[in-house]
């Protein structure tokens, strides 16, 4: 059989077709050679009388010749069926391997040179997306180094992915935030030099004019000596106001809590401070109910914030105004206030109040005969915080300030 596949088959059409009737008989051929289609019709023939039957069956033949398949029969598979009611019929087909092998080869080529391309896609993609992704990292990482090495301005652009993106803007904020700090840290040293060269020269001045002489009569003598006691218990304010607030920032504080009655403390506040009032020529009143709970807090500590607000209330409200403390019952607290009629802070500087020797208008507390160290409201916040309270501020410029202060009822509950 071989040898008449491989005469008739060879060099003739590629791929062909047989049908076949119910009775088997032949309906429809391919160009086959005699020899071959007789040999596929005899195979055609018996694979129907065997798979004939009610669902139909698949058969698949293989003829080799010189060692190549040259005809592969695919018979009934699906071909034996009903035809309408009562007609049946069976089909093969069959094809040059030769032919199916070049096809297979070419798929398979098609396939390679496919698979190569998106390898290819896909590296030239992931050396891109690493590109996106990578150089904002970088440019984080360059600013980065120039801001160990002192640029505390370098910034850097926000874009790539949103992760990238995030990391910029946190690096921004961070050194932006480092800026803030070393501009205030700056500012604090040259405060400090400011107000140790400013006492030192004057304690100097006076010194140096007493014992060459320069300063003659009893009166004159008294007054410098008067001036270079003021002096120095400035400086010695000075630095004990930097020790407490340094401890008070790291939090190395002792608080000795005990009942405070506010009521009472305001109560006294006001008449230690009535004269001082009388002097400036302000009214310094008290507004506390009846009932007002008991506090546990550092009543020293308390004092001494209140005590530093009404200082400065009193320093900046012009004679003829009003200052007044009062406190009210609040949600698991109390609320106290200390407010004036006096001068008031511009928008613009509220935010900066609460810096170290930050002062709104030092020429003006000078005038005022004020010795304000811009320390104090910096040590009454860093003070409430450690209490577990809060401090706020609201100020109308010509209208007056009011420091708004919240603390709970026992100190530390709220941190």
């Amino acid at each position: 059989m071989n040898r008449i596949v491989d005469a008739s088959f060879a060099g003739t059409l590629e791929r062909g077709i047989i049908v076949i009737n119910g009775q088997r008989e032949l309906r429809y051929a391919s160009a086959f050679p005699a020899p071959l289609l007789k040999l596929l019709l005899a195979q055609l023939r018996r694979d129907f009388a065997a798979a004939a039957g009610p669902r139909g069956a698949s058969t698949v033949h293989s003829f080799t010749a010189s060692g190549d398949i040259v005809a592969d029969i695919i018979s009934s598979c699906a071909a034996v069926g009903k035809i309408g009611a009562t007609q049946s019929a069976g089909i093969l087909i069959a094809e040059s391997e030769s032919v199916a092998e070049a096809r297979f080869h070419d798929a398979i080529g098609r396939v390679l040179i496919s698979g190569i391309a998106a390898v290819i896609l896909i590296v030239l993609a992931g050396i891109a997306l690493a590109r996106v992704i990578t150089n904002p990292v970088k440019a984080v990482a360059r600013a980065v180094q120039a801001s160990a090495s002192g640029e505390q301005d370098e910034c850097v652009v926000p874009e790539g992915p949103a992760e990238a993106r995030d990391v910029a803007m946190a690096f921004n904020s961070m050194v932006g935030e480092a800026a803030r700090r070393q501009r205030v840290d700056h500012d604090l040293l040259a405060n400090i030099s400011h107000e140790l060269a400013a006492s030192l020269g004057l304690i100097q001045g006076y010194a140096e004019g007493l014992a060459d002489g320069v300063i003659e009569g009893e009166q004159k003598r008294i007054d410098s000596l008067r001036a270079i006691t003021g002096e120095s218990e400035r400086l010695k304010r000075l630095t004990g106001n930097l020790l407490d607030l340094a401890l008070l920032e790291t939090g190395e504080v002792n608080v000795h809590v005990e009942d405070v009655p506010v009521n009472e403390l305001l109560i006294n506040l006001a008449t230690r401070f009535h004269a001082v009032a009388d002097k400036h020529g302000v009214t310094l009143t008290v507004d506390v109910p009846p009932a007002l709970p008991t506090v546990r807090v550092d009543g020293f500590r308390l004092e001494q914030v209140l005590v530093n607000l009404l200082s400065n209330a009193l320093r900046h409200t012009p004679g003829g105004g009003t200052v007044t403390m009062s406190a009210r019952p609040a949600a698991n607290g109390v609320n106290l206030a200390v407010a004036d009629t006096g001068v008031g802070i511009p928008a613009e500087e509220l935010s900066r109040i609460w810096e170290r020797f930050y002062q709104v208008d030092k020429a003006r507390d000078r005038r005022r005969g004020g010795t304000g160290l811009g320390l104090g409201l910096a040590i009454c916040q860093s003070t409430i915080t450690l209490l577990g309270g809060r401090i706020d501020v609201e100020s109308v410029v010509g209208a007056g300030t009011t420091f708004r202060i919240w603390l709970p009822l026992e100190a530390g509950t709220n941190r």
